[in-house]
């Protein structure tokens, strides 16, 4: 079946903007038609089950691509565009919403990191989770899996949970793909833990979970990916024993 998700701007000049970013940045073949400030977006997807994923996944690099050009909330157009809110990035110990002019410390928090572990890491390659993982992998970061129904994920051990990851690993970010309503018993063994970065990926947003972080010093960020962010940013790859 087809997926078709389709956005109008208030800019004309901006469908065409984001259309070149798509194809810019996205590896799969796609179909995009740009006319009057609209954008067409059409996928294919293999069957009725996946559609859904698929279309989440369009969702993310069309509002990725967005981002990139600047742009904030658009119109959506059509039955099947589900527009999600603009991530939000939260500094916790000012309380205050953080956009692009504070990139200076997502950078120094990506630049330090060494060590990040992935809640909900799929072993499917086709999943964001796992692609997720291999880039950070393939820019130097360790990976820790954290996953209950898998011993080992990309050639690491995979744990249970955060907490049964040994203290004798540091982790500098966790990055959780989980749905919201999972998020806020994560974040709070992520603070037990001490974990400085708490991120949670795309249509991943909890208020609870946000106002934990605030108050036990974490730096939060919500419904954003962490390997987008990275790309945007130019942040090179560690060298191996760094």
């Amino acid at each position: 079946m087809t997926v078709t998700l389709a956005r109008r701007y208030d800019d004309p000049r901006a469908a065409g903007q984001v259309a070149t970013a798509i194809g810019a940045d996205n590896p799969n073949h796609i179909h995009v038609r740009v006319a009057r400030g609209a954008i067409e977006i059409r996928v294919a997807a293999p069957s009725a089950a996946s559609a859904r994923a698929t279309l989440e996944d369009l969702m993310a690099c069309v509002q990725a691509a967005e981002r990139t050009i600047g742009l904030g909330r658009v119109r959506p157009r059509g039955r099947t565009d589900r527009e999600r809110p603009i991530p939000s990035r939260t500094v916790p110990r000012s309380g205050r919403k953080v956009a692009a002019l504070d990139e200076t410390v997502t950078r120094d928090i990506l630049t330090r990191a060494r060590t990040i572990a992935v809640v909900g890491l799929s072993d499917k390659a086709e999943r964001d989770s796992n692609e997720v993982a291999r880039y950070l992998m393939s820019k130097g970061y360790r990976v820790i899996p954290v996953n209950p129904m898998l011993p080992e994920i990309l050639g690491e051990r995979s744990y249970p949970s955060l907490s049964a990851v040994p203290e004798s690993i540091p982790i500098d970010i966790v990055d959780i793909f989980r749905r919201s309503d999972r998020v806020p018993p994560i974040v709070e063994e992520a603070l037990a833990r001490k974990i400085p970065t708490i991120w949670l990926q795309l249509g991943v947003e909890s208020p609870e979970a946000a106002a934990k972080a605030r108050a036990g010093g974490a730096h939060f960020y919500q419904n954003t990916c962490i390997m987008q962010d990275h790309r945007r940013l130019g942040i090179p790859a560690r060298a191996p024993g760094t």
